[in-house]
């Protein structure tokens, strides 16, 4: 911890002479509103374009000369700047993106730059029907939340944002103690920190008052009722999503959640041998389990066509039904857990992800052992575990449906939920520690 609040990680691995810098600042979709919707995705882009001491081009020129890289991301909840040097460069590395964060150019031109193509990347979401199903279940499952908005933004704020107005709100999220650095790769730790003591000491912004960054936001209420809407769209193809609320990046349930989610994904998990191999109902289907910081989501998501539409969303309610009703087979539990496992240890073999994944997890106050704990929790998840959660999150009364690529007046409505089946008994104990765990 700098006197300043800054928050430095730093993970040494000498097997690479490689180095991967995360500067990650609370922001993202959760801090926008209607008015600002989009912003951070533009701040993303446009804050690695130029310092006040080197243009756009000029920066690009020294990270080339490098053999690196240096851009922003955006995301749900933060947003900053990511940079991969050789580790040589580290000290070099670690300046470029201390000028990127302390004084960023905003440059009128490089905005204007920026602008048409975020206006294309919207553009081209509206021509991708599973890309306009998911803008819409979001809007409609989230109504009231931040996770209801674009992630990419509308027509009219992206085209509207003055530089002024970016660099505004830039400047409100990007405080020193708001700021987590995280360094992973061939580096030596006490030499990281005495750099970046010696880069970022000065910057000593005072802190905006709370008022002017969003701290908190209520989660979105469960649907009133079913909340059943179609798009039409003039090709032969239908894109639906069948979701419920989910849960957070803290909650003990995501665990169980997330196994029942592997065991329905995938090309060898339940959706895809019922509805595809067994039944050819579907060429695209999968579920998805998605974990925020207020909130989640939940559900199934298929592509097919016009004319398998309706035979489609039975069999999928089908299958929630039977998940809800009867525990997943021990071959599809251990087959779920082992998958889970493994995609979490493969995601931690580049630099840059671990990097992320440290400043994620003190951003977010989940805490460095991270790793091991979740391992811990998805091994101790069992069947009963994942029946309750199936139980406790499908609400046969309580969802969205998104249907895109057919006449709404063909729509028909979801099937009746059998009896047993609309109960939401209490969750069977959790087998699990009772740490806030996340991603």
């Amino acid at each position: 911890m700098l006197k300043n609040g800054i928050r430095l990680l730093v993970r040494e691995n000498h097997d690479v002479p490689t180095v991967s810098i995360r500067a990650v600042l609370p922001g993202g979709l959760r801090s926008e509103t209607e008015s600002t919707n989009g912003a951070f995705a533009f701040i993303g882009e446009l804050l690695p374009k130029g310092t006040q001491r080197q243009s756009a081009e000029e920066l690009a020129k020294v990270v080339a000369n490098m053999a690196g890289s240096l851009g922003g991301f955006n995301g749900k909840n933060t947003f900053g700047i990511k940079g991969d040097f050789l580790s040589r460069f580290t000290n070099e590395g670690l300046t470029l993106v201390r000028d990127v964060l302390l004084t960023p150019a905003f440059a009128p031109a490089e905005a204007e730059k920026i602008r048409p193509e975020l206006l294309s990347q919207l553009k081209n979401q509206e021509d991708s029907l599973p890309s306009l199903a998911f803008k819409e279940f979001n809007k409609r499952l989230f109504m009231g939340h931040p996770y209801g908005l674009n992630s990419l933004g509308n027509e009219t704020t992206l085209s509207n944002f003055t530089v002024a107005e970016l660099k505004r709100l830039y400047e409100e999220h990007a405080r020193p103690e708001a700021l987590v650095l995280a360094v992973a790769g061939d580096v030596d730790a006490e030499k990281v920190r005495d750099t970046v003591e010696q880069l970022f000491s000065a910057w000593n912004k005072p802190s905006v008052k709370k008022s002017q960054v969003r701290e908190s936001v209520l989660p979105p209420d469960v649907p009133a009722g079913p909340d059943v809407i179609s798009i039409p769209r003039d090709k032969q193809q239908v894109h639906i999503i069948i979701g419920f609320v989910g849960t957070t990046l803290s909650s003990e349930d995501r665990y169980g959640l997330e196994v029942l989610d592997t065991a329905l994904s995938g090309q060898s998990g339940r959706l895809f041998t019922e509805l595809r191999d067994k039944q050819s109902l579907a060429y695209s289907l999968s579920s998805f389990s998605l974990l925020g910081l207020d909130t989640g989501s939940f559900g199934i998501y298929i592509g097919t066509s016009p004319d398998k539409k309706d035979e489609a969303i039975k069999a999928v309610w089908q299958q929630l039904y039977r998940v809800m009703e009867e525990p997943i087979s021990e071959e599809e539990l251990v087959k779920a857990k082992n998958v889970l496992i493994s995609n979490y240890e493969l995601g931690l073999q580049t630099r840059g992800n671990q990097a992320l994944e440290m400043a994620l997890n003190e951003t977010y106050g989940l805490g460095q052992d991270f790793g091991t704990r979740y391992v811990h929790a998805i091994e101790q998840v069992d069947a009963a575990t994942v029946q309750a959660m199936a139980r406790k999150y499908i609400r046969p009364g309580n969802y969205v449906q998104v249907t895109v690529g057919v006449d709404p007046l063909l729509e028909a409505p979801a099937p009746e939920a059998p009896p047993q089946a609309t109960a939401e008994p209490e969750a069977a104990p959790v087998a699990i520690p009772s740490e806030n765990i996340g991603e």
